[in-house]
């Protein structure tokens, strides 16, 4: 269900409920890390502040009824801005569009909990085998825009 586009500024990636699901899980994973080791890999109190907020609100909103996800990373967007949602309820779909800062401290975040937590831990946290965390976290680090 996995699909790319790659248009004049703006990077995307359509995700499954499941694969965004995983993705989700890895954030909150991240955030059990301490402070220190956050700031170390860049990610300030404010940065893990709106990463919290985005996390809630995206589940939230992916918990109404969406069917797929769509990440949009747009080059129009301010660096820094926060995510913007959209719900397209005809297609079923949650578009999230978010700067490309936002997009790499994402990362930041999902790399640190893939790679800092054992695979047990991350099975008992987030109910997801590590290959099928890794699977989704590969699918968003694959935008172009991100790399």
């Amino acid at each position: 269900m996995t699909s790319f586009s790659n248009e004049e500024g703006v990077n995307a990636v359509t995700l499954s409920i499941d694969e965004f699901g995983a993705i989700i899980q890895l954030v909150y994973q991240g955030f059990e890390f301490s402070d220190d080791r956050l700031s170390e890999i860049g990610l300030s109190f404010p940065v893990v502040s709106a990463m919290r907020g985005f996390a809630r609100e995206a589940r939230r909103l992916v918990g109404g009824g969406a069917t797929r996800v769509l990440v949009v990373v747009d080059r129009e967007m301010a660096e820094g801005a926060p995510p913007i949602f959209d719900v397209m309820e005809e297609s079923g779909t949650l578009a999230i569009h978010i700067s490309k800062s936002f997009g790499i401290f994402w990362l930041r975040l999902i790399d640190l909990a893939l790679g800092g937590s054992s695979r047990r831990e991350l099975l008992l946290r987030t109910g997801y085998e590590h290959g099928d965390l890794a699977r989704a976290a590969n699918l968003l680090m694959a935008i172009p825009e991100l790399r």
